[in-house]
């Protein structure tokens, strides 16, 4: 079933034998927590998101979503348009031989950050600058960020297999608040006690459980795989199995 905030609260309640009197929230352990647990691994389940990108008339940039890292990214129209990736550093090479093809974009992440203050925002930095508005004109494919929590009502936006490891990870986590004066052995510091959850066989068994969905991956490309014959029947293919 799904995970309650307000259901994490009570295991933290049980784990410190009571309320806790320290000046945080479950709400914010529950994040802070959340956003180690995305940031531990490429999980396979953060991978489905998706977004269309629209290029907007003289901005070099387009603006990103809120995610952990991208999966890809492809024009709309493959066909005649064509993605490339390179470094900022490369990027102003670029823009400074001021070569403009109509046929291919290039593109490099950056971020920048906001005039009040807070997390700097993602975008990518575009060449050539967009000389006329393109609605949807590419294709993200990424990884999603943590997906917040606010009051003690909402649910945790997490497999339902994953919930023993996001709790016991939540009881570290509050733990090591709780126990950060009683010395690195009774009260391990901040996030040690994570590295030693990420250590364990629960934990390497939500690994393989989160990997193991899809079967596989498809025929090997490139290099050696591609230097034999091709053949019509797929059984002559080398699959990649059990990514």
């Amino acid at each position: 079933m799904a995970l309650q905030v307000s259901t994490i609260e009570t295991y933290l309640e049980a784990a410190l034998g009571g309320s806790s009197a320290a000046p945080y929230t479950t709400v914010n352990i529950v994040n802070h927590t959340g956003q180690w647990l995305v940031n531990a691994r490429p999980w396979k389940w953060c991978e489905g998101a998706t977004a269309n990108l629209s290029l907007v008339s003289g901005q070099s940039f387009v603006a990103l979503p809120r995610l952990r890292s991208i999966v890809s990214v492809y024009p709309t129209n493959g066909l005649t348009v064509q993605w490339e990736f390179t470094t900022i550093d490369d990027l102003q090479k670029i823009r400074s031989t001021g070569t403009v093809s109509p046929l291919k974009y290039w593109g490099a992440v950056t971020h920048t950050p906001q005039a009040g203050g807070g997390a700097p925002i993602a975008r990518i930095e575009l060449y050539p600058t967009p000389s006329a508005d393109a609605n949807d004109f590419l294709v993200l494919h990424y990884h999603a960020d943590w997906t917040p929590v606010r009051v003690a009502t909402d649910y945790v936006s997490i497999p339902e297999w994953l919930e023993p490891v996001f709790i016991w990870a939540c009881t570290e986590v509050v733990r090591a608040f709780e126990e950060y004066d009683k010395g690195a052995e009774a009260g391990m510091l901040g996030y040690d006690r994570l590295a030693r959850l990420a250590q364990s066989k629960v934990w390497t068994d939500a690994v393989a459980r989160d990997g193991s969905l899809q079967p596989g991956i498809g025929r090997l490309t490139n290099g050696a795989a591609e230097s034999g014959p091709h053949h019509w029947d797929t059984r002559f293919h080398v699959q990649v199995t059990n990514p």
